[in-house]
């Protein structure tokens, strides 16, 4: 089924325009880009259904006894708060109880009404009511947790033989999460929902279960989620995405839809559009080396990990190609393990550099470094520096073999991604597969490379070294040299580099630079 919304001209016109989309929608945007003022002004003009606005400001007041009311009289008062400023506090916990039991009552007086009228001795089933399909929703997001909704006032149980005790005394958690059900249990028919902040107060095991069941029971109303919370925004999986902009005066804003990209999955999407400042890929997962380092030395930059290379490139291109998201600007930044001139070459144009070190680690061998640990340990920072020097050189020599045999094959691997796709039918691609493996001289490649190592090791060029000598494990040995445990030795460059913008510096000049 089709729906629409009236919102404001996404390019910051005063004219509103209405859009047409099939679930619910999510709109998210950094602090300040005037998210909960749009949820105002869809709130003013959407005067085509009947609407309900949740404050993030909401008051979890519970009364002890909520107020028996007509089912007229207390719906009135809960949608009374219509088009209250988005700061005012919103204290309408005891409305929503009392709509839930008037209800309840108007359901048991109909049932009473119909049954009077049936002649035959078979009974008419049961409409289920507002409080029965709250208590199956609550059962399944807190099983541990019994609630009792009778009597106008609630009480819960730890377990079945548990001592009651008053809701009042429920935590934050279960008081949002009976209030958010209760609501849009109660509501009018149709009704549009717009939810500030629906991730308040909930644990993230119980958010998106919680509004699914929600969103199951009532595919009636319309959703508009306002939210801060990435991880949740990606879990509305059938929702149109809206990307605040800015806030740009009263009633205009900047935004347009989050726009789809196969590189790239949706939650980590919706953290770049988020995010005010240029963005970094890079290698590693959040919290390993690659990314400890970089968000050091690369202060401007929002810097995301997507595990490898490949994907480093793929995210990048995925952002520039993409109309929606070209202006966002982001770049990459991999290590240079065993890439060619040709292939480092080609990647600049893509928007992805290539630091001058075969690893991450080996960027903490920089003599800077090196001689920075020694002076932290007291001692000789020359002697120390000599010392890993000849250490990384004799392990480069008894690795030629191994070294050179993995960067030859390396750059093969590259040399047949330029197999040409274009040629049609069976003789046409094997012709061009024959062609690109004559053109590719693994003899040559194999004694470019052995010289390569050989001439780094005759000369104890150390920065050559670690510009293509590919073993992650130097650092460990290192740690040995200066005395540390293993392992110790990165973490404490790190806190060095943290603790020294001079050491920051000598980095930076190790790493290209992106402005």
């Amino acid at each position: 089924m089709e729906r629409s919304l009236i919102l404001p001209n996404p390019n910051g016109t005063n004219q509103p325009e209405k859009i047409a989309f099939v679930d619910n929608i999510v709109i998210v945007g950094a602090n300040g880009s005037g998210k909960s003022r749009l949820g105002l002004f869809i709130e003013i003009h959407n005067t085509y259904r009947p609407v309900k606005r949740i404050s993030a400001q909401r008051i979890l007041s519970f009364p002890d006894f909520a107020a028996l009311k007509s089912l007229e009289q207390s719906l009135s008062e809960l949608l009374s708060s219509r088009n209250r400023p988005v700061i005012e506090l919103q204290n309408d916990y005891e409305q929503v109880l009392s709509t839930l039991f008037a209800q309840t009552a108007k359901r048991d007086s109909d049932y009473v009404e119909l049954c009077k009228i049936d002649s035959t001795d078979k009974k008419p089933l049961i409409p289920q009511s507002a409080i029965e399909k709250l208590n199956r929703i609550w059962s399944e997001i807190f099983p541990q947790r019994k609630i009792s909704i009778s009597d106008s006032k609630i009480t819960l149980k730890a377990n079945e033989q548990g001592a009651a005790y008053s809701g009042k005394e429920m935590s934050d958690g279960e008081k949002v999460a009976l209030y958010l059900i209760g609501q849009s249990l109660c509501l009018p028919e149709n009704c549009l929902v717009i939810i500030d902040e629906p991730e308040l107060h909930l644990h993230k095991s119980l958010m998106s279960r919680l509004w699914n069941k929600i969103e199951a029971e009532r595919t009636d109303c319309l959703f508009v989620y306002i939210t801060h919370d990435l991880d949740f925004a990606a879990s509305r999986v059938k929702s149109l995405k809206i990307w605040v902009k800015e806030l740009l005066q009263l009633n205009s804003w900047r935004w347009e839809l989050v726009p789809s990209t196969d590189q790239i999955p949706e939650n980590l999407l919706l953290e770049i559009i988020g995010s005010r400042r240029p963005i970094l890929f890079v290698e590693g997962e959040r919290g390993s080396l690659d990314h400890a380092i970089y968000q050091l030395i690369y202060t401007e930059f929002t810097i995301i990990p997507r595990g490898n290379g490949r994907k480093v490139i793929e995210s990048v291109k995925g952002i520039n190609e993409n109309s929606g998201l070209h202006a966002i600007g982001a770049f990459g930044l991999i290590d240079r393990d065993h890439r060619s001139v040709e292939e480092i070459d080609a990647l600049k144009g893509t928007g992805v550099s290539v630091i001058d070190f075969s690893e991450v680690e080996n960027l903490l061998l920089a003599p800077e470094l090196i001689r920075a640990v020694a002076g932290n340990q007291a001692l000789d920072p020359e002697l120390k520096f000599n010392e890993v020097k000849e250490f990384v050189l004799n392990q480069l020599e008894k690795e030629v073999e191994r070294l050179t045999s993995q960067k030859t094959s390396f750059e093969i691997n590259f040399k047949l991604n330029a197999l040409d796709n274009k040629q049609i039918g069976k003789d046409k691609i094997k012709e061009a597969i024959a062609k690109l493996v004559s053109s590719i001289d693994a003899d040559k490649l194999y004694d470019y490379n052995f010289n390569l190592f050989t001439k780094i090791i005759e000369s104890k060029n150390y920065d050559a070294a670690l510009k293509f000598y590919n073993n992650k494990g130097l650092v460990s040995s290192v740690s040995k040299i200066m005395g540390l445990g293993n392992g110790e030795y990165s973490k404490l460059v790190l806190r060095l580099i943290n603790s020294n913008s001079k050491l920051v510096d000598h980095l930076r000049k190790h790493v290209p630079s992106f402005i």
